[in-house]
């Protein structure tokens, strides 16, 4: 990997111009290539979405790809935030990880509106408080506990190569998958409460809430049965069948369970308008086809007319 070429490319991928991912892939790299970046000081940008300061982690492949793009890596879903989200709105993350979404949410919706986020890990945790400080918001609030359906304390497993995959269900990483003197899982006793309950005592009802907890999401949405059939929120979750089978859960479980709250499942697909510029669309989703976010949109709810326009 030479230093040189990777900054050099860093305009043009920040411009997203046409090829840029090959660019990227060449001369930056992904997962593979974190340990060329071991080491590397934290670098600091304004994102292009939202303009708050993000202080980065090159050796991340996730913070590194932000830092070049300017955004974060998840295009999909920062669509759909821009879409849905109105000032004034309440906004719920859990699994905020270090914050991509929530940064873009407390744009989104202002002053007059919130964004609640959850993350157990403490070191992520922290990174979300100093971006609060850091860029004064003073809409964004942070939960450090996890949400599931029941009250208690777990353990939560971080993989030392990528803490968005911090999660509830038990892991095992083979050995030397850390970095140099660095262990391979990272484990914390977090505290667990109910999302209905961490909820309730800011009586906005969230128009969109986010969850990606790595195979935890059907005791999350249980969790939330009360917030789904009442508000009527849009759900952005991720459905891995790898991830949910760690938790003894399946594709069809979570489905289901949806199904039973008065959702419709939906996949995201973007389609290029132009230099750096996209159009999201939806398609219905099933347990089947899919791996990866689903949206969920609720059948009766005026939160449906948001994405109206998107649905196929």
């Amino acid at each position: 990997m030479n230093p040189f070429l990777s900054w050099l490319v860093r305009p043009y991928v920040r411009a997203e111009l046409p090829g840029w991912g090959k660019l990227y892939s060449r001369f930056v790299g992904d997962y593979r290539n974190d340990p060329s970046w071991a080491g590397h000081p934290m670098l600091t940008i304004r994102g292009k979405l939202h303009g708050y300061e993000m202080v980065l982690d090159p050796s991340r492949w996730s913070e590194r790809a932000t830092y070049f793009l300017g955004r974060f890596y998840d295009l999909e879903s920062q669509l759909l935030l821009m879409r849905v989200l109105r000032p004034g709105d309440r906004f719920v993350d859990i699994g905020a990880n270090i914050g991509m979404l929530s940064l873009l949410a407390a744009r989104l919706t202002g002053p007059a509106g919130v964004v609640d986020a959850f993350e157990p890990n403490p070191r992520c945790a922290e990174r979300i408080r100093a971006s609060v400080r850091t860029n004064s918001i003073g809409n964004l609030r942070l939960h450090p506990v996890a949400l599931a359906d029941v009250e208690s304390t777990l353990v939560l497993s971080v993989p030392a190569y990528n803490s968005g995959e911090g999660t509830l269900t038990p892991i095992e990483i083979a050995p030397g998958a850390g970095a140099s003197g660095e262990p391979a899982v990272e484990r914390f006793d977090v505290p667990v409460r109910i999302g209905d309950r961490a909820l309730e005592s800011d009586a906005r009802a969230p128009a969109l809430i986010k969850i990606d907890v790595e195979g935890y999401e059907c005791q999350v949405l249980t969790g939330l049965n009360e917030t789904l059939r009442r508000t009527g929120p849009l759900v952005l979750a991720e459905v891995v069948p790898g991830h949910l089978a760690r938790a003894h859960r399946t594709p069809e479980e979570l489905f289901d369970l949806m199904a039973g709250c008065g959702y419709q499942p939906f996949s995201m697909q973007l389609s290029r308008r132009g230099v750096g510029k996209h159009a999201l669309a939806l398609r219905p989703a099933t347990p089947q086809s899919h791996s990866g976010n689903v949206l969920w949109v609720p059948t009766t709810s005026p939160n449906r007319d948001r994405v109206s326009a998107l649905l196929a």
